[in-house]
């Protein structure tokens, strides 16, 4: 679970407005724009906030692909060559993410 603290500029200085979780399907700019035009209706410079009456996207789940041995033995075998071949050694032996 990821939290983002926001801050906003007021045209004089900038107002802490608190910590917003960052779930699956929201992003930060949808955050940050939700929580600027809250305070927007604060401080009395909007009316509304509309941005309480958009529905979410619902995030797609999808199911990690990996390689089998020999698909790792024929992917390195094929960039023996490149200049790469240390980080895709690195990155397959690791389990990092490309």
């Amino acid at each position: 679970m990821v939290f983002i603290a926001v801050f906003l500029w007021s045209g004089k200085r900038w107002y802490y407005a608190g910590f917003r979780k960052l779930s699956e399907g929201i992003t930060r700019e949808a955050i940050f724009t939700g929580c600027a035009l809250k305070e927007g209706v604060k401080w009395q410079f909007l009316a509304r906030n509309v941005a309480e009456a958009v529905t979410p996207p619902k995030s797609k789940k999808s199911e990690m692909l990996t390689w089998d041995s020999e698909q790792v033995k024929t992917f390195l075998e094929a960039a023996k060559s490149s200049v790469y071949y240390p980080v895709y050694l690195t990155t397959i032996f690791t389990g990092m993410r490309m």
